[in-house]
């Protein structure tokens, strides 16, 4: 670029030295400072192809842009891994890659607490400023900065999973009830940190990269909707504590089939609200397809420049199907390599024949798991699913044909 100004800097040096006026000589020296610089800006360029012309800090000076991604120093730190998913996809599986992980930070679905911080501040749900909070909580982990009424809300769930192998190993309880203990266990790990979130989405995260700088790895777990609303039957007829609700919505299910008497299918009956699942998670079928609509990039699809780099689409029945083939792969997108021990936990895990069969299990085996909705489901469950989904299945590449019926025209 320097090198094609130097034609006309010797135009404009001739005239002004054929003038000799003074604001010639001034119009001289204007041209030869700018040469000069932009002269410097080549030569670095040259010398350091990694080195874009915007990158140049020289460049936004002289134009006045300042788009320069803010993380660009922050990307030399380790990632901040964040698995991306929604309720019942298979995600407690996926997520003991980083929990069994000692060199990692792990948190089991550590937006949880958000649910009754909204409560205690009086912030409704599906608002800007439930979002701000989830970022903020976010912000938080990043630093491995914890506010006390997280920390205390975490640890008194009573959902297992919330525990920690590594802090498993260094507490009976296996947790830190004090916000700086467990901030400074967190900063043991040096910024290898990852998550779980069941209730987010990828404009929930772009600002945390964007205007933040965090150094995010997001993978993003999909699963057949199906599967999904297969699971989620299960789970609500299986927890003791909704059965009245259950008991409400079982006269319709002969009619109706079951996902929409539960608050499954396209809206949620009033007698099912009280439900926490129903009220914290995206549970319908017409949402949760939304939500893989909204959010999901194939491997040909042009990411924004944000996501570049950051983003793995990873397919449950893909992984059920080869957990260490999908493994590796999540291991090459992080930057981590699978250790032995590791590959041997992924198939231990995924190729369980224990009789443990409840619930929140993450032994068993995966491709069994992947399609026990084929037998769970009715031909009329199946035939509401393809409505509201069919494109999404085909987006993810599953055979909406593939079971033992064909869609309503």
């Amino acid at each position: 670029m320097a090198f094609q100004t130097m034609p006309v800097f010797f135009r404009q040096l001739s005239l002004a030295l054929a003038t000799k006026s003074r604001v010639g000589r001034f119009s001289l020296a204007v041209l030869a400072l700018c040469v000069c610089i932009l002269f410097g800006i080549q030569l670095q360029y040259s010398t350091n192809p990694s080195t874009t012309v915007k990158e140049n800090p020289v460049f936004e000076a002289i134009t006045g842009t300042s788009d320069v991604r803010k993380s660009a120093k922050v990307d030399e730190s380790p990632p901040f891994i964040i698995l991306m998913t929604q309720w019942r996809f298979g995600s407690t599986v996926l997520g003991e890659l980083f929990n069994q992980n000692l060199e990692l930070f792990y948190i089991f679905e550590s937006l949880f607490p958000t649910t009754k911080l909204r409560k205690l501040k009086n912030v409704r749900q599906n608002t800007p400023e439930n979002k701000e909070m989830a970022r903020d909580i976010l912000r938080g982990f990043a630093k491995c900065d914890f506010k006390t009424d997280y920390v205390k809300i975490l640890s008194n769930w009573g959902g297992s999973y919330t525990m920690n192998r590594g802090l498993c190993l260094n507490s009976t309880s296996c947790r830190l009830h004090s916000a700086s203990a467990l901030g400074d266990f967190c900063k043991e790990f040096k910024g290898r940190l990852a998550t779980k979130i069941i209730h987010a989405d990828l404009d929930l995260l772009k600002p945390l990269v964007v205007e933040d700088g965090i150094n995010l790895k997001i993978i993003h777990l999909v699963r057949d909707p199906r599967g999904a609303a297969s699971s989620r039957i299960n789970y609500l007829m299986n927890i003791e504590s909704y059965s009245k609700n259950v008991a409400e919505a079982r006269p319709f299910f002969p009619n109706l089939g079951r996902l929409k008497p539960l608050g499954l299918l396209d809206g949620i009956p009033e007698y099912m609200l009280p439900v926490q699942e129903i009220n914290d998670n995206n549970p319908t079928v017409r949402g949760l397809c939304q939500w893989i609509r909204e959010n999901t990039k194939r491997s040909s699809d042009p990411l924004p420049p944000w996501l570049q780099g950051r983003y793995h689409l990873v397919i449950y029945e893909d992984f059920a199907k080869a957990p260490l083939t999908e493994a590796e792969k999540i291991y090459n997108f992080i930057g981590m390599p699978l250790k032995p021990e590791l590959k041997k936990f992924v198939h231990d895990m995924t190729h369980s024949n224990s009789s443990d069969t409840s619930l929140f299990s993450t032994s068993k085996d995966a491709h069994k798991t992947a399609n026990k909705w084929m037998k769970d489901l009715t031909v009329m469950e199946e035939r509401q699913i393809l409505k509201e989904c069919l494109d999404v299945l085909q987006l993810l590449g599953y055979e909406p044909n593939s079971s033992r019926i064909l869609p309503e025209s």
